[in-house]
């Protein structure tokens, strides 16, 4: 009788650890918003992206261009630029897929722009050039610092490697770039800037600069702690940060992090950057990742569905079906222009795409 126990139970035992390993895993989640992923981008009301084999248009269900290069992307002035990451080789097109020029920067590259005429681009040893002028900045100084090089203004981290450039004639964002404990620039504009602490702090606060004479003017520590900023967008004077609370367990990494599984909450605040008065605070259930945000609205995912919430009041206004998101399944989410783009990690392929206008 002892022995029909013993194995009653270890049946059970066997059938429970058997129901563990086949239960699926939630979906990883990789939001895009902090740097330059050169997978996407816009000219006129067309949008372009990559795939394992080439670049597609928008909407079409063949390469634009056929490729099996590992490449980046990027436009300007009605012209897209196709770059190969590997040794560097730039190929400019135009809209009807005429190759039109070639740069050869000769070096393996980590993310690039194109901006009047200058190639902006990080290489794999972290290191900054503005191409034409052959500008190189190292990304390891111990303090920020403010350049003034040709069209453009340039901001460097303190401590961690990370940069921002913005355009002297418009103030307007061109390029991002920062490491995973860089601090940033989310705002910039003709007299003062903004800074952020690195993202290893459990405490992070933006800080106003002023140009002229670099000094400090203010400063704000945001009502969140062990938090992971993952999105950051400028709109007008505001500054819109997105972060996740950090997991309970230490030992899960950052990336495992992505995982649905390990959740708690996500924050969205909207920051004047004139006067750093924090004027709208939000927080997700448990499980709800945001996907997209600006000063009128905010699109999560959960429990199988988009949701769409009134930036004001946090009201939900409208609720459609995720069925491309699957347990155990790998998510990027990417906004260009007025749409927010999801690739599948695994397959590398875009599967939808939702209009935000």
């Amino acid at each position: 009788m002892k022995r029909k126990k013993l194995v009653i139970i270890f049946l059970i035992i066997c059938f429970v650890v058997v129901v563990l390993l086949l239960k699926p895993k939630n979906p990883s989640f990789n939001i895009m918003g902090l740097n330059e992923t050169n997978r996407i981008c816009q000219i006129g009301d067309d949008y372009y992206y990559t795939e394992k084999d080439g670049v597609y248009r928008y909407g079409e269900s063949e390469p634009f261009i056929k490729t099996d290069e590992s490449i980046l992307l990027a436009s300007y002035n009605d012209c897209f630029y196709v770059c190969n990451s590997g040794n560097g080789n730039i190929k400019m097109y135009t809209t009807k897929g005429e190759m039109i020029d070639e740069i050869d920067l000769d070096t393996a590259i980590t993310c690039f722009t194109v901006y009047n005429d200058s190639v902006i681009y990080v290489d794999d040893e972290k290191k900054l050039y503005i191409q034409n002028e052959w500008v190189a900045i190292n990304l390891s100084e111990t303090e920020v610092i403010y350049s003034k090089i040709s069209d453009f203004h340039c901001f460097k981290y303190e401590k961690f490697d990370g940069v921002s450039i913005y355009s002297k004639e418009s103030n307007n964002s061109i390029f991002h770039y920062i490491d995973r404990n860089s601090g940033y620039i989310p705002f910039a504009e003709e007299n003062f800037f903004i800074v952020s602490d690195s993202t290893n702090r459990s405490d992070v606060s933006f800080y106003k600069y002023i140009k002229e004479d670099m000094s400090c003017q203010g400063s704000v520590m945001l009502p969140i702690a062990n938090y992971i900023p993952f999105y950051v967008q400028t709109v007008s004077d505001k500054i819109i940060y997105v972060a996740t609370s950090e997991p309970l367990d230490p030992h899960v990494s950052r990336i495992e992090a992505r995982q649905l599984k390990y959740h708690i909450e996500d924050s969205v605040l909207i920051i004047d950057a004139d006067s750093l008065e924090i004027e709208k605070h939000h927080e997700t259930k448990k499980y709800e990742r945001i996907l997209y945000a600006d000063t009128e609205k905010a699109i999560t995912y959960y429990k199988g569905n988009y949701c769409t919430y009134s930036m004001s009041d946090w009201k939900l206004l409208e609720k459609q079906s995720a069925r491309e998101i699957k347990n155990g399944g790998s998510y990027s989410f990417e906004v260009c222009g007025d749409l927010l783009f999801v690739f599948d990690d695994e397959t590398d392929e875009l599967i939808n795409s939702l209009n935000l206008s």
